[in-house]
């Protein structure tokens, strides 16, 4: 299924109200099937990079699992599995999350949108969240 950007953005100010900056880089997406899902998981996951402070944190994490999507897609597109005519709407943010202490921290995560929910990734984790109000974007680009 498709959405244009503008559809994808309401969907997310529904969830988010105050979510100020989105940056879309194509017109149109393509909805991530619940059949892809696991798929995606599986083949982009990006958990077993080690955290490192000030070098490699949470914003590359997100932005290497959104990458690691994009070459996925691709890679199927050449293939022939998988031949849709936009990408598949998967998308990383900057946002507000409380971490183990309670504490309000900025953090990057992942935004994949699909036919029924948009779904919050949780890529250092390998985990999706299960509740999309423990994350607060203020920034998402896909």
């Amino acid at each position: 299924m498709i959405q244009t950007s503008d559809q994808i953005k309401n969907r997310l100010r529904k969830i988010w109200p105050g979510l100020k900056f989105i940056w879309p880089t194509n017109p149109n997406w393509t909805l991530v099937s619940d059949e892809w899902i696991p798929k995606i998981k599986e083949n982009c996951r990006v958990s077993h990079y080690a955290f490192i402070e000030g070098i490699w944190e949470c914003e590359n994490f997100s932005h290497q699992f959104k990458a690691n999507v994009e070459n996925y897609q691709y890679q199927l597109y050449l293939s022939d599995e998988f031949k849709p005519d936009w990408r598949w709407a998967v998308g990383q943010s900057i946002g507000l999350k409380s971490d183990l202490f309670g504490s309000t921290i900025i953090h990057g995560m992942n935004i994949i949108t699909n036919e029924t929910e948009v779904l919050v990734y949780e890529p250092q984790e390998d985990k999706f969240l299960e509740n999309n109000n423990e994350y607060e974007p203020f920034f998402v680009q896909f």
